[in-house]
């Protein structure tokens, strides 16, 4: 959808910003209409999936990733030594990890280097949990690329904005069952 913006209705006479009327990249001139394009999203799910495999081919890694049917792309890096399929909901496993958005900043890189323990996954989001039950065992190193709705949703969580694609790097060092 395009939506023309007069000015008087913009940023009036004095315009928006700092700079000069020859630097337009700081600068709204006075007098000045906006031209916007706005996007709407009927389907957030077939968005959130265009947008993982634009950028799985854009960065060219496309390659070894495999889609779940849950929806998220997963990777298995590294097969673990133990049985795929021994972290259940409430196993005791300590993983190295990382999360981060698609343009590379992290959210949770605390345990990029010191394994961090958890007394259970089950309350962990379904993106994160789901291919460690379904793909992971002692040993395993996962890439997972994870659709906002497997994710925090519309409501987000702390510095993770609402729909936000998220991408987790884990290997996962021990499983102990209680």
């Amino acid at each position: 959808m395009r939506v023309l913006i007069p000015s008087r209705l913009a940023y009036g006479t004095r315009g928006y910003g700092s700079g000069s009327i020859t630097n337009t990249n700081t600068r709204i001139a006075g007098n000045q209409s906006l031209d916007i394009y706005v996007n709407v999203i009927k389907d957030q799910n077939a968005y959130d999936d265009l947008v993982i495999r634009n950028y799985l081919t854009a960065n060219n890694v496309i390659n070894g990733y495999t889609k779940d049917p849950l929806g998220y792309y997963y990777k298995v890096i590294t097969p673990g030594t133990g049985t795929v399929g021994e972290i259940g909901d409430y196993s005791n496993v300590s993983m190295t990890y990382a999360g981060s958005f698609l343009n590379g900043v992290y959210f949770d890189n605390g345990s990029i280097t010191t394994a961090a323990t958890f007394q259970g996954i089950f309350g962990a989001v379904t993106g994160f949990k789901d291919p460690l039950k379904k793909y992971a065992a002692t040993g395993t190193s996962l890439s997972v690329y994870i659709p906002s709705s497997l994710g925090y949703g519309v409501s987000g969580y702390n510095t993770i904005p609402p729909n936000s694609i998220l991408h987790f790097e884990m290997q996962v060092t021990q499983v102990t069952q209680p």
